[in-house]
């Protein structure tokens, strides 16, 4: 960026733009809330840990990968904008795939009437009216995705479903607990004074054991541990079925989350501060990775058992404000913690990434997988209207096949 134009003159200004408008649109949350919605719209129904594995997987090969090439094109030192062009270029390519070759995951609505009614035509006549309008559709659209968690009264009875709550005060913990990973870097740079290559490297490590541990290992522990379905393909699954999904993603979740408190909390007891230690119990970490995927599979299976099964794409667009929320208290928490710990003790964090951990372990626990409270949200009742379908007409697509688990991880 040459000095003397506009540009180079107010950098640190300007610089701040991109993620302020980024913020302002989602950023990193609504899109990963947007590609799990559109997984569950191109995939059967049932668990999809198996799938949202593979692409995360991807995406920390992406992560692993980028920076080594970024160091084999540009130069080795110093700042060059061929960073940022590298960057637009791949974003621009990215936005083409996806307006001109990603297919739509469903077919458009059918068009609705378009009478005008006596209110919005008041609206269009009062700009009171229609600011006033604005702003209860402005919150209602902030507010309305957290809705989805509230607890769901069982058809036919008095009892409270507390699942879809679980699930989602789970999902924001574990959110919140990976803000150790940021401060893990300040952690090796004070306690072994790694210089930013060697830094560099075990991010590059942390990332490719991620991928491996979601790409290679997990896929094939899904494919002899995953529950068989005893329907018949084309046919929404029973009861039974979703039920054993469920308790299945509830059991894989709770397991990857266990283990990875196990690894932060054997770094917060042990007394040598050894980087051999710390690499390994960091990769033991990573290579429970498959808990995020398995938590926004677990979330969709008790949506379905909820009978809700048709705003699965509103249930990861909640999933996605919850990250969202979970991703600015975290570094707030683990900087103020690290901060207050660095000088006396500064494994705090991995202490409390523990007890976090462990917490969501609790919570999961508590989700209920019962048969006869699926089989009653699942039975049609009279005067639902629309949800007294079955829960397979509120998708425009057919079930995919048994055998088709291996073509829906390439996807």
């Amino acid at each position: 960026m040459r000095p003397n134009t506009f540009f180079g003159r107010y950098a640190e200004q300007l610089i701040l733009v991109g993620p302020v408008i980024e913020g302002f649109v989602g950023g990193l949350s609504t899109f990963n809330g947007v590609v799990h919605a559109y997984i569950s719209d191109c995939t059967r129904h049932g668990s999809r840990s198996k799938i949202f594995a593979t692409v995360q997987g991807m995406v920390f090969v992406g992560l692993a990968t980028g920076p080594w090439i970024c160091g084999k094109i540009f130069p080795p030192k110093g700042y060059h904008d061929g960073f940022f062009f590298g960057s637009i270029s791949l974003i621009a390519a990215n936005i083409l795939f996806v307006i001109f070759i990603c297919p739509e995951s469903r077919f458009p609505p059918p068009p609705t009437d378009n009478t005008v009614s006596a209110d919005e035509v008041s609206f269009k006549n009062s700009p009171l009216l229609a600011i006033q309008r604005l702003s209860v559709n402005f919150l209602t659209s902030l507010l309305l995705p957290i809705s989805m968690f509230m607890p769901l009264r069982v058809p036919g009875s008095s009892r409270r479903n507390y699942n879809m709550t679980l699930v989602g005060l789970s999902l924001f913990l574990y959110i919140v607990s990976t803000g150790v990973y940021s401060a893990k870097y300040l952690y090796g740079k004070d306690v072994f004074k790694w210089t930013t290559a060697e830094l560099g490297y075990y991010m590059s490590t942390l990332w490719i054991s991620r991928a491996i541990n979601l790409l290679l290992f997990l896929p094939i522990v899904l494919s002899y541990l995953k529950p068989k379905s005893t329907t018949t393909p084309g046919q929404s699954p029973n009861a039974r079925d979703i039920s054993a999904e469920l308790n299945f993603d509830r059991y894989l979740a709770s397991l990857s989350l266990f283990v990875d408190g196990f690894a932060d909390s054997l770094v917060a007891i042990t007394s040598s501060r050894s980087q051999t230690v710390f690499y390994t119990l960091s990769c033991l970490s990573s290579f429970t990775s498959g808990g995020n995927p398995a938590l926004h599979s677990l979330g969709a299976v008790c949506l379905h058992a909820c009978g809700r099964g048709s705003e699965v794409g509103a249930l990861f667009g909640a999933l996605g404000v919850l990250s969202a929320i979970g991703h600015i208290i975290s570094p707030t928490v683990y900087a103020v913690t690290y901060g207050k710990s660095v000088a006396n003790y500064p494994e705090a964090i991995f202490a409390l990434a523990a007890c976090i951990l462990f917490s969501v372990v609790l919570f999961l626990s508590q989700v209920s997988p019962a048969e006869e409270d699926i089989a009653l949200a699942l039975t049609p009742r009279i005067g639902e209207g629309r949800r007294s379908r079955s829960i397979a007409q509120d998708y425009s697509y057919e079930a995919l096949p048994e055998n088709s688990d291996d073509e829906d991880t390439r996807n």
